[in-house]
């Protein structure tokens, strides 16, 4: 065997991502010493990553893309222009080989680029955000893939890949074509030194900054009790997996009894859990689907949320009088840890909501007109809303220290969470005697 055996051996694929490490020293034999073969290989390179990333579908189904590419982001920048997109390093690296290739090109070369080029100018120009000048926003998995993060080192690449273009294939053949990707950079490199993306203390830009969430899937249940979570792609949703946490029929008979009544997805973006109409209460792996590991059905749930870190939940059942504090199942804890509240609601429970990022606070809202706020931790009933003048349908606990809730009379209503002074409610149209009637009337049927 050869004496560089294990070299050969050891030989690993260079990607995109990385397609400087490739490409750098052909640069450098071609700028200083015009080496032929070098000047072959930068055009290999740029033609292996327009064919990699192209305006055309490469998916089975004919109009997609499969992982990434030029039409991917298009498909994307069209649904969300103005947002960023996944614009990395490996664009800017793509763009540098692309952008060398067409300075020594041939004719011919050049030709097959420029619309190539045109593309991309157009695909930077719209996708750019006009709140932040980022280019780059893409989900990863250093935040579990839960927000879409720009990274100051990537978007340096970027940058630099865009003054390729606008040096060597636009300054002065079409100079309103490197005005365009100059204003694009100046853009980016102010929205860099902004108080959003820059450090103070350390005089430096962040190196990783969250600007918006991924929304990269969506999960959905049915009336039989079937859950499916679809991954949200540029041509439509694709089903990643399904799973029921029972057989309906065999465990309870009636399928109605059995349909998924809530989702809610837990703080790190992992688990989804679900909650039936009165039936089961289970909890699946977004990843890969699966049902976790600590299987938990107790009869009687039909709303649920997850609290604080997401390793316990909150149930509360329609016409239970209870409101219940578990381990979430993921976590295979042995027994439950229930609240029985000291005061309950007068009639049927209608909602749930957790508030503030430690979930110590759990909201409640009744049928009877009020809105209640629990410890989670000690069960205790801390503050009593209302009343509405009718059912409260749904309560929200998402701004900062406010519930609100929104009722059968037709008002929503801001309240303090620890305290007991409505702080704003209104109206959004007045209602006529015969409106008022009917509802009153639906109100008595239920």
């Amino acid at each position: 065997a050869p004496d560089y055996e294990d070299t050969l051996l050891s030989f690993w694929a260079i990607d995109i991502q990385h397609w400087t490490r490739y490409t750098r020293n052909l640069k450098v034999l071609a700028w200083l010493g015009n080496d032929g073969l070098a000047r072959s290989e930068i055009e290999m390179a740029a033609e292996i990553y327009r064919l990699t990333s192209h305006q055309y579908p490469n998916s089975g189904n004919g109009n997609t893309t499969a992982g990434w590419g030029l039409l991917g982001q298009m498909q994307h920048v069209e649904t969300h222009p103005n947002e960023g997109f996944g614009f990395g390093r490996a664009s800017g690296w793509g763009i540098d080989v692309a952008a060398a290739a067409y300075s020594m090109g041939t004719r011919d070369l050049r030709e097959r680029f420029e619309p190539w080029f045109a593309l991309t100018v157009d695909l930077v120009r719209q996708g750019q955000s006009l709140c932040g000048g980022y280019l780059q926003a893409q989900p990863h998995h250093s935040n579990g893939a839960l927000y879409r993060q720009r990274q100051t080192f990537e978007t340096n690449i970027g940058e630099h890949g865009l003054k390729a273009i606008a040096e060597s294939v636009y300054r002065g053949v079409d100079d309103s074509v490197a005005s365009i990707i100059d204003d694009v950079i100046v853009r980016q490199v102010f929205g860099t030194v902004s108080p959003a993306f820059w450090n103070q203390e350390a005089s430096a830009p962040h190196s990783t900054v969250a600007v918006g969430p991924a929304g990269t899937w969506v999960a959905v249940g049915d009336e039989a009790g079937l859950v499916r979570l679809f991954d949200v792609e540029p041509g439509g949703l694709r089903l990643r997996w399904s799973d029921s946490p029972v057989d309906p029929e065999e465990n309870f008979g009636d399928l109605k009894s059995a349909g998924v009544s809530a989702l809610d997805v837990s703080p790190d973006g992992r688990r989804v859990l679900a909650s039936s109409q009165g039936r089961w209460l289970d909890e699946w792996y977004v990843g890969g689907g699966g049902p976790a590991p600590g299987r938990c059905k107790v009869i009687g749930h039909r709303w649920s949320r997850y609290v604080g870190d997401g390793a316990s939940v909150v149930a509360v059942g329609a016409s239970w009088t209870k409101v219940c504090v578990d381990d979430a199942p993921a976590f295979e804890a042995a027994g439950s840890a229930r609240i029985y509240p000291d005061r309950r609601h007068g009639e049927d429970h209608t909602a749930v909501a957790v508030a503030g990022a430690d979930g110590r606070t759990v909201v409640t809202a009744s049928a009877d007109g009020t809105v209640h706020a629990w410890d989670s931790r000690s069960g205790g009933l801390e503050t009593v809303h209302g009343e509405h003048g009718a059912a409260v349908t749904d309560v929200d606990a998402g701004i900062p220290g406010h519930v609100v809730s929104v009722s059968e009379d037709g008002t929503v209503s801001m309240w303090p969470l620890r305290g007991v002074e409505l702080a704003r409610a209104h109206r959004p149209r007045g209602l006529s005697a015969t409106e008022e009637a009917s509802l009153d009337l639906g109100a008595a049927e239920r």
